[in-house]
Order: structure tokens, then C-alpha cells, then sequence
């Protein structure tokens, strides 16, 4: 009988992540976050947390709230890194950040069809990591409850405002 230790044990329903690292001009690093669950749903978020395998944190990272799409257009230049929404799915942090804060610019289909002309990036594939259940790590990420709790949070802030 072959044993594996519990701590390296991934659940069939904890979430897969990928990582891309986006180098700023300052020599400062923020990561591209996607995390993958069930057999259609991904999130994308940006993240200046680089441990990765840890589900988007809404206090601190910027998260793309369109989960079925996967696909984040972003380019960096001198001023640090633009992210390219196409109808304002990206949600900021609860925290601003006060360094490396992202600038938004609207997505055209131009853009989109002529990458090169506009120097920004597609990012369709992330790498992925190897995210074992940790008991050190503060969360598993299991779906879908942390779906849920999400949804009844925006529900409440837009009831606040």
C-alpha cells in the first residue's frame, strides 16, 4: 500500500493555480493570478502577494470578476503597468494600494486584433504551480462556498452604497 502524507494530498476540488510575474520599471514585481476551479471557471486577479495558491484576496488584490473568461490584457510602461479592461470587470481593492497601483484603459477591438502595434500583452496561458493542501496556509480555497460568500459581500456594499 502506497501512504502519502496528508499536507501533500490535493483535493479534487481545491482550485489549480497559475502565476505570472509582470516586472515594473522600478524593478518592483506585481503577479498575474489565475486560479482555476471545477471544469469551467477561472479568476484572474493582480496581486503584489507572491506566494500564489491562495485564492484573490478582495482586501488587497485587484480581481477580474468575469469568471469564465480568462484572458487579461496589460502593458507596461515608463509611468508602471496598465491593465486593459474591456467593460470594467475589474474590481480595486478594498486597500488602495499606495505603490504599483494599476491604470485602467478602455480595450478596443483593434487592440485586441493588432497586439504588436499597441505593445500591450495577452495573457491567455498562466504558468502553473503545484499547490498541495497546506495545513500552514490559511486557506484550501474550496468552491463553492467561497463563491457564495463573495456574492452576499457585493451584494452588501451595494446595499451600502
Amino acid at each position: 500500500m502506497f501512504l502519502v502524507p496528508n499536507g501533500c494530498i490535493n483535493l479534487p476540488h481545491s482550485s489549480r493555480y497559475g502565476k505570472e510575474v509582470i516586472a515594473l520599471p522600478d524593478g518592483s514585481k506585481v503577479y498575474a493570478m489565475q486560479e482555476k476551479w471545477g471544469l469551467h471557471y477561472s479568476r484572474l486577479s493582480i496581486t503584489q502577494n507572491p506566494s500564489g495558491c491562495q485564492p484573490a484576496n478582495p482586501d488587497t488584490d485587484y480581481i477580474f470578476n468575469d469568471i469564465i473568461n480568462n484572458i487579461m490584457v496589460y502593458k507596461v510602461k515608463d509611468e508602471g503597468l496598465f491593465i486593459i479592461d474591456r467593460d470594467g470587470y475589474w474590481r480595486e481593492p478594498r486597500t488602495p494600494w499606495t505603490k504599483n497601483k494599476p491604470t485602467f484603459e478602455l480595450l478596443t477591438s483593434d487592440m485586441f486584433n493588432h497586439p504588436e502595434k499597441y505593445a500591450i500583452t495577452i495573457l491567455r496561458e498562466y504558468s502553473n504551480q503545484w499547490c498541495f493542501r497546506n495545513p500552514f496556509r490559511s486557506s484550501t480555497s474550496l468552491r463553492p462556498d467561497i463563491l457564495k460568500q463573495e456574492l452576499e459581500q457585493q451584494r452588501m456594499e451595494t446595499q451600502v452604497q
